[in-house]
């Protein structure tokens, strides 16, 4: 069987071998792509990526074809041009595939698809909900703070808060369109089935869980390794990811913990004097000079520490060395960042909201907080400090848990049976069986 992901990201070993940089990201599939050739070798894979480039660029790398269709930015939001549909149809002609998964309905590429091949079976996967997100997009950030933060970048590009949450609520009709086409869903939560219910109630549901890269699996989180006090968070990018409500936590926390700290990966932000006046005038978004004024009024600058991009092993280290993890979000649906604390075994801390609870339950192997509540998610953070058999007790539980989820060969039948259902095309008698990979197939340490 022939199977062809679209995504709006090159993957890592992609962008490497021709050149590109393209930042952090693409977690969510690179373990994934990595696996299923290996594990299901009668499944061909081809990978189709959106990005803005130059070229239309073809490789195969491990055997997996993939193929890099040039589009602009803005045709990675909207609607794209006609020759972005003429590169997709050559791309399927090539390739001939017999399922097109689509990772992701917020981007174009899962409209362009719809549209090219109504006769080839599509499974759409739901990460983000861009419709619901959007109702979240400021967070609990005042009018006044939405315009005070505003900088010479957002008045250029005109792309500050008010402008972005504008831009999302329009991404979220192209999204609506991509899932009302859509016959086949694949989803992880019962709050994204509700929502893609929702959308298009005649669409059929599959559950298949997330394969999460190797470094997580491996790395173990331990009390007495643990670096006291330290909070370890994985986004501050923008308000839905709930760090300035994190901060103001810290707030709290700084006069009973004077030796805090916040270590946060993939931020934008730095120390007050990092970097050139001009230069930050220039480059820095509203929301992070909001979080440099609240990190210099609330007198945490020795207390945050911005890590920027972090590949995979970085971030299992941090997971292992912190005290606890904090997911401070306003929404999510399946976080990756949560799902790799859990395998890691980390305390973690985690918003009542979305799919999250469909992750961990809490008490038992995790600690929820309603989002926006900055003294009770202190006070969830507190109980951590203080209380080694809880974090313990977490640690174990959820790191159980992670690893029954995300065991790698469950996703790769599960995965396997959904492209046998939207196509019509049994793999069950031509699927190689399962053998072991490395370190995914280590038993889960209690």
């Amino acid at each position: 069987m022939k199977v062809l992901w679209t995504s709006n990201l090159p993957l890592p070993r992609f962008a490497d071998a021709i050149g590109l940089s393209v930042g952090w990201g693409g977690s969510r599939m690179a373990a994934l792509a990595d696996e299923l050739p290996r594990r299901c070798s009668r499944i061909e894979l081809g990978v189709l990526t959106m990005f803005p480039a130059r070229a239309a660029t073809t490789r195969v790398i491990d055997d997996v074809s993939y193929f890099l269709v040039p589009c602009s930015s803005k045709d990675m939001l909207r609607r794209p041009g006609k020759h972005v549909f003429r590169a997709f149809e050559k791309v399927l002609a090539d390739f001939a595939p017999d399922v097109i998964h689509v990772h992701g309905s917020e981007y174009s590429h899962g409209l362009v698809a719809s549209e090219i091949a109504p006769h080839t079976p599509i499974v759409m996967e739901i990460q983000e909900l861009i419709g619901e997100y959007q109702k979240y997009y400021w967070s609990g950030m005042s009018f006044r703070d939405l315009i005070c933060s505003r900088t010479i970048r957002d008045w250029i590009r005109f792309d500050g808060l008010l402008e972005q949450r504008w831009k999302w609520r329009r991404r979220a009709r192209m999204e609506a369109e991509i899932l009302r086409r859509t016959r086949h869903v694949i989803g992880r939560t019962d709050w994204d089935r509700a929502h893609a219910k929702e959308i298009n109630p005649d669409a059929a549901y599959h559950h298949c869980d997330e394969m999460l890269r190797e470094q997580f699996h491996s790395a173990v989180w331990r009390a007495a390794a643990a670096k006291r006090h330290t909070i370890f968070t994985s986004s501050s990018l923008y308000p839905i990811k709930g760090f300035h409500v994190l901060l103001e936590a810290v707030r709290l926390l700084k006069p009973f913990f004077p030796d805090v700290e916040v270590r946060v990966a993939g931020s934008n932000f730095g120390r007050a004097g990092d970097r050139a006046p001009l230069r930050r005038c220039l480059h820095e978004s509203g929301y992070s000079r909001c979080i440099r004024d609240r990190i210099s009024a609330y007198g945490l600058t020795h207390n945050v520490g911005p890590l920027g991009a972090l590949e995979a092993e970085a971030m299992a280290e941090e997971l292992a060395g912190a005290h606890v993890y904090v997911l401070p979000s306003f929404i999510e649906n399946s976080p990756n960042s949560l799902a790799e604390a859990m395998l890691v075994g980390t305390p973690s801390i985690a918003p009542y909201t979305g799919g999250v609870p469909s992750l961990a339950a809490d008490e038992s192997e995790a600690l929820f907080h309603p989002p926006g509540d900055a003294a009770v998610l202190a006070e969830r953070v507190r109980q951590i400090f203080e209380d080694d058999a809880l974090a313990e007790t977490l640690s174990r539980n959820a790191r159980r848990r992670a690893h029954a989820r995300h065991a790698p060969e469950t996703i790769i039948a599960d995965l396997s049976a959904v492209y046998e259902k939207t196509s019509g095309f049994s793999t069950s008698a031509r699927t190689v069986e399962m053998t072991p990979s490395g370190v995914f197939d280590r038993p889960a340490a209690a």
